[in-house]
């Protein structure tokens, strides 16, 4: 039964609804991108918080927001995984690290806890107040 008041528009009325496509770096531009951010903030522990936090995106695929959210409990450095926490739709999940990443995660570690805020903080990628 179809309603005399209302009408379904014909077809080419409304623009095709078009996703920008994706721009993908290569390898050798990621590599350039996180290497750069070393020497963006000279004299700061900044400019290597970056590389590592980009560097981690980079590697796992992880959403920002999810990153800037770790937790030190939430990085595994033993097992070599991540546990994301109530990400996109309330869901937790975890994500395996390569032996490289573990690395150079441990590194960052190390030298991240030099610094009395950021050591006392509970979040993985701390700013200069010891915040997020």
């Amino acid at each position: 039964m179809t309603d005399t008041k209302t009408e379904i528009p014909p077809c080419g009325v409304f623009a095709p609804q078009r996703r920008l496509k994706p721009f993908i770096y290569s390898d050798a531009q990621i590599a350039d991108l996180v290497n750069a951010m070393l020497v963006l903030h000279p004299g700061s522990f900044r400019g290597v918080i970056y590389h590592y936090f980009f560097g981690l995106l980079a590697a796992t695929g992880m959403r920002f927001s999810e990153a800037a959210r770790l937790q030190r409990e939430d990085v595994d450095m033993d097992v070599g995984a991540l546990t994301i926490r109530e990400t996109k739709f309330g869901k937790s999940r975890r994500i395996p690290l390569h032996l490289t990443t573990r690395s150079a995660l441990r590194k960052f570690s190390s030298g991240r806890d030099q610094a009395p805020l950021s050591r006392d903080s509970r979040f993985f990628f701390t700013g200069s107040a010891g915040d997020r």
